[in-house]
């Protein structure tokens, strides 16, 4: 929810803003939209600490991915989309955000890639790693 809500108010002030769907919600919006679709991965988690039952802290991790399209017509390449990514990015990057129950999550650096066209869009992706501890 603390990944969401700060999708939520970092892409609610953005330029345009662009129209935001959040992991659960499918489909695509009209043509000739700009969008953000926000999802969020399970990583492998790294070995525990040494020590008692419920004294062992593990570092969980996890990836944030905004999935940013323009529409194909907007530019004569990625400029629209990549500049969408790079905004997603710096929402999360370096960042601690507080978690519900998961403790801090802590954000280090995160990489835009280009993934190409999709439908009337072009597709670029901010990729934000996180961690977080928990104690087992």
């Amino acid at each position: 929810e603390a990944v969401y809500e700060t999708a939520r108010v970092g892409v609610a002030a953005m330029t345009g803003p662009p129209l935001l769907l959040l992991q659960a919600e499918r489909g695509k919006p009209a043509a000739g939209s700009t969008w953000i679709r926000v999802s969020i991965t399970d990583q492998p988690s790294n070995p525990p600490t040494h020590g008692p039952t419920n004294g062992r802290r593990i570092e969980r991790r996890g990836t944030v991915y905004g999935q940013c399209f323009a529409p194909i017509d907007t530019d004569d390449g990625i400029k629209a989309a990549r500049a969408l990514a790079v905004a997603f990015r710096a929402l999360f990057e370096g960042k601690d955000i507080a978690g519900a129950g998961t403790g801090t999550l802590t954000f280090g650096g995160c990489d835009v890639r280009r993934i190409g066209v999709e439908g009337g869009w072009i597709q670029v992706n901010a990729e934000c790693p996180f961690t977080y501890d928990e104690t087992i």
